[in-house]
């Protein structure tokens, strides 16, 4: 216990140095052990980032994922390995103890002196470490609280532009993971992730992910899904975002190489050959599940975060109709899409000028409109209905309120004016707003108090308001508002144009696309004909082939006929009755054979014609005798 102790309060002074960012004193140590891990890490290409937005990483529970944690003491020990693997990573990318000496001002030049001694100090003692406990719970609950909000403080005290202040950070991180007497949940991960996604070093954020992925066996929360996709779409990396989804999904296929891998996230597992107890059917009943490599994976639940991710992924990676198939799938699981993802899909769809794919988003609007589910998009800016209306503008939609119900599509066209109704309330409210923004700046320029009493909007005007009147300032804000409101006449003038354009560059797509079409018709119908005329063409020589070799045959196997029996009534002369069997021998010998094995058709003989009457028509009885007493008297 007295171990427990000593080892309980160093832990609780490196807590509140953290805490404090105050340096530390200087063991001695080696550093023989870093160079132990023969791990190769590879400088990751980074591309442009997209704008990080703070997330928050503390855990809600959750019902559909509930955390995994060790149960037995291989599963600490298992624990322990993983989590010294990741610091000794972790100080590899530190620097700290490279060649290249210390860097940065003297406060930070002392801190990396502290920390590189104290970690030697760990490295050179006989006990493995981290050596994590698990024997009371709430223990193990605030050692973990503490760790997490240790890191916290280390990270957010980094500038991310200073190599020097990323290595100590990486140092403390390492630090604090080793000495650590309970091991580090899931939530540890997700802070991790997301500070090294906030200050953008991807390539320490993989190491995460590997160790999540490869390594450990937790399960993972919806913020870690929602972490892990952003990275790889910071990352620009279209083959470990789809395996990822693939995972989601449990399709991911294992390679023959890898049989211990998952296909899924894992989050459950059943066999099938365990379907016969209640129990397994229970689970497999209330999860969604899909069936892979003889057992049931249980998917990955999707909120509205991961969806809008999804989308946006999508979006990036698998093109436009791939983002539409996850808008779809949003709406039909009553998940909200904001509206920023929604613009940009439809602005994708703009700029392609894709009639079908335009006219596959105003369906999934104008569903989620009939079937009342309207605010399933967070809400509807003005960039949201201006790019509507050009986009409904663009696939030949009447826009105007009580139009014609000859709709493009077959939707409900009362769906379609609810929407359109409901975006020009929108724009009334929002020019409400600024009336009444422009109103009260007035009236504080020009010195007046406008109240609101008895229902009745009195007017109260003192002495030493109108000291304060500026009538300058007054004609600058009408002027500037008069301006605005120009620019927003010209801007609503320049989307009509814009629209009408979309609308024929749409028309023009569409055009192609139906000549294109045609044009692969018609090249196909011709090679059938040509097919067609060389298979005709060919029976036709095959027949001439046949006909001409029989009539050269004829005559040759006729002749010889005669002359066999010619020597056969000769034989009959002169020799005796058992010579017959000879000459008959003979003359089958002297028979002609054909090349081929097939038997030769006979030759159908050709009906005659019928008889045809001068006169097709049927003539009457006079006319018909007329006739013949003409030509029996011609005759």
């Amino acid at each position: 216990m007295r171990v427990k102790d000593k080892r309980r309060q160093e832990w609780d002074r490196v807590i509140a140095e953290a805490r404090e960012d105050v340096p530390t004193n200087d063991p001695v140590g080696c550093m023989e052990k870093l160079k132990k891990t023969g791990s190769r890490l590879e400088q990751l290409q980074i591309g442009d980032r997209i704008e990080y937005k703070p997330l928050a990483v503390g855990e809600i529970p959750d019902p559909d994922l509930q955390l995994r944690e060790p149960v037995k003491g291989l599963h600490l020990e298992r624990m322990q390995a993983m989590i010294a693997r990741l610091a000794y990573k972790f100080l590899l990318e530190s620097k700290i103890f490279s060649e290249e000496g210390i860097q940065g001002n003297d406060q930070m030049q002392e801190q990396m002196l502290e920390i590189k001694s104290r970690i030697q100090s760990l490295m050179g003692g006989f006990s493995d470490l981290p050596s994590f406990q698990w024997t009371d719970l709430q223990d193990v609950q605030y050692q973990r609280e503490a760790l997490n909000q240790s890191l916290c403080t280390i990270c957010r005290n980094t500038t991310s532009n200073n190599a020097s202040s990323v290595s100590l950070m990486l140092a403390k991180i390492s630090y604090n993971l080793l000495v650590s007497t309970s091991p580090p949940g899931m939530e540890t991960y997700n802070i991790l992730l997301a500070e090294f996604s906030r200050l953008e070093k991807l390539n320490l954020a993989q190491i995460v992910i590997n160790s999540f992925m490869h390594e450990s066996k937790f399960k993972p929360t919806r913020i870690t899904t929602q972490l892990i996709l952003d990275h790889y779409q910071a990352k620009r990396d279209p083959k470990g975002y789809r395996s990822i989804v693939k995972r989601m999904r449990g399709t991911r296929r294992v390679p023959p190489n890898e049989p211990k891998s998952s296909p899924d996230m894992r989050i459950g597992k059943r066999y099938v050959k365990d379907l016969v107890h209640p129990a397994v059917q229970r689970w497999a009943m209330a999860h969604d599940t899909i069936h892979r490599y003889g057992a049931l994976h249980a998917k990955a639940p999707r909120d509205d975060a991961i969806l809008n991710t999804q989308i946006i992924g999508g979006l990036k990676f698998n093109g436009l109709q791939a983002a539409i198939r996850e808008v779809r799938s949003a709406f039909r699981k009553n998940h909200q899409v904001r509206e920023d993802t929604l613009c940009a899909v439809i602005r994708v769809c703009i700029d392609q000028a894709s009639f079908s794919d335009g006219l596959k988003i105003i369906r999934v609007i104008i569903n989620a409109w009939d079937e009342g589910l309207r605010d399933l998009i967070t809400g509807y800016s003005h960039e949201l209905r201006r790019l509507i209306h050009q986009l409904l503008v663009m696939c030949g939609f009447d826009t105007s309120l009580k139009s014609e119900k000859d709709l493009p599509i077959k939707r409900s066209w009362d769906a379609l004016q609810d929407l359109l109704h409901f975006m020009r309330i929108e724009s009334l409210s929002d020019a409400v707003d600024r009336y009444a923004v422009f109103t009260s700046t007035l009236s504080h320029s020009l010195g007046l108090d406008i109240s609101d009493k008895a229902e009745e909007y009195k007017l109260q005007q003192s002495l030493e308001v109108k000291k304060k009147s500026n009538i300058d300032l007054a004609m600058k804000i009408v002027e500037d508002f008069a301006t605005e409101e120009q620019l927003r006449l010209d801007d609503q003038r320049k989307l009509g144009i814009a629209s009408r354009w979309s609308r024929l560059q749409a028309l023009e797509g569409r055009m192609k696309l139906r000549w294109s079409e045609i044009q692969a018709l018609e090249s196909e119908l011709r090679l059938l004909l040509r097919s067609s005329r060389l298979t005709s063409q060919k029976s036709i020589l095959s027949w001439n082939t046949v006909e001409s070799g029989r009539i050269t045959m004829a005559p040759s196997k006729a002749d010889e006929v005669a002359v066999a029996q010619a020597d056969t009534d000769a034989s009959k002369d002169q020799t005796p009755v058992a010579n017959v069997r000879e000459v008959s021998i003979t003359v089958k010998e002297s028979s002609p054979k054909l090349t081929t094995s097939t038997p030769l058709r006979r030759r159908t003989p050709v009906p005659a014609k019928p008889f045809r009457a001068p006169f097709p028509v049927s003539l009457p009885l006079p006319t018909m005798r007329g006739k013949i007493e003409l030509e029996a008297f011609a005759s």
